[in-house]
């Protein structure tokens, strides 16, 4: 499947790109593959406009009010957390922050962290998206 492949050639290349906060974290690592796959970038502007885990949770608050679902509501489908399928995205309580993942095979959420690609099943999904 193209989705399939997509997926597995956009983290290939986020393994291999460092992390940092503005450029490649975990709102981007979740809006660059919506773009990837739908042409719809839900964070849209963000790259560049911070540089700290603090001015980071500050451009979200601006961006969409303290509210993350907001961020996917405005462009995609919200979708039953069993019904997810590979490449939708999700967003999770990852060790007591909200976090923005991408679903995986078999139940797992793929998370850009600062030790690189992390691949988890123990992050309680919130919200999720269809991104097709």
């Amino acid at each position: 499947m193209i989705k399939d492949k997509l997926l597995d050639d956009y983290i290939t290349l986020k393994t291999k790109t460092p992390f940092a906060w503005g450029t490649c974290d975990c709102v981007l690592f979740m809006a660059d593959w919506c773009e990837v796959l739908t042409g719809i970038n839900p964070a849209e502007g963000s790259h560049g406009k911070y540089d700290s885990e603090l001015s980071a949770y500050k451009h979200l608050k601006k961006l969409c009010n303290g509210d993350p679902t907001i961020i996917g509501d405005k462009y995609f489908k919200r979708i039953d957390e069993n019904y997810v399928q590979k490449g939708d995205v999700a967003l999770c309580d990852l060790n007591g922050k909200d976090t923005f993942g991408i679903c995986g095979t078999r139940g797992m959420v793929l998370f850009k962290t600062p030790d690189g690609i992390m691949a988890t099943k123990l992050a309680e999904k919130k919200v999720c998206w269809r991104i097709e």
